[in-house]
């Protein structure tokens, strides 16, 4: 395991404690749940008689793919720890802590996909686990501070703050949190939800196998560059 994956999956394994408003002592936390084997997970699930597709991505895999561990991005994670703890920042939340050093470190030398906070679970995913961060650039390069949410609800449960280097801007980043499915034969994309032209067969809880009835093909999936 590489130093980048050891690190992502501390922080997104990081024990967040329990809140009055986070429901997970009833439920569970995400911190307490092991990690998928593989980066896209496809099952089905039966409702009302019918078979019905349901997907997941691995946030570990999605981060594993996208982010790196450098020496400046070491730095920059110890920069960020420090003025955490600083006295001036004790009443500061990791979220704007977190904004004002992208403002500081930020010297516009590369093209980023946001230059604002983003949080995943404020758009459509199949992620298994959500995450937020900001997007700057230093001296060409793309770097991401960012939290992974490991607790029950949204409102609180996130890791403390790491910094990573990001590869083309954070493009495969945030490109990559629903599963497409493909027919090789038709060379296009397929809405497996709505689409009548296409098999499902397998058992319940197990991958299925998706046949397009215009040319034969098995249907494949993927999310950005995960498999």
């Amino acid at each position: 395991m590489t130093s980048t994956e050891r690190k992502i999956r501390a922080m997104i394994r990081e024990n967040t404690g329990s809140h009055l408003l986070d429901s997970g002592s009833a439920y569970g936390y995400i911190y307490q749940t092991p990690i998928p084997a593989h980066a896209i997970t496809v099952s089905t699930r039966r409702s009302v008689g019918i078979l019905e597709v349901e997907c997941s991505i691995s946030l570990f895999h999605l981060l594993v793919d996208n982010l790196r561990e450098t020496d400046t991005s070491r730095r920059f994670d110890r920069q960020l720890a420090r003025m955490i703890r600083s006295p001036g920042h004790a009443d500061c939340s990791y979220l704007n802590c977190m904004q004002e050093f992208a403002d500081t470190i930020d010297d516009k030398s590369t093209y980023t996909v946001s230059e604002s906070a983003f949080n995943s679970y404020n758009e459509e995913t199949d992620l298994d686990q959500h995450f937020q961060g900001i997007l700057f650039s230093y001296d060409g390069e793309s770097y991401i501070a960012i939290q992974s949410h490991n607790g029950c609800d949204i409102r609180g449960g996130y890791s403390k703050p790491r910094v990573f280097q990001v590869e083309e801007g954070g493009v495969g980043l945030v490109d990559s949190w629903r599963v497409t499915f493909y027919c090789p034969g038709c060379a296009c994309d397929i809405d497996v939800v709505t689409n009548t032209e296409i098999e499902i067969e397998g058992e319940e809880g197990q991958p299925p196998t998706i046949t397009c009835q215009d040319c034969g093909s098995i249907v494949t999936w993927l999310a950005g560059t995960l498999h």
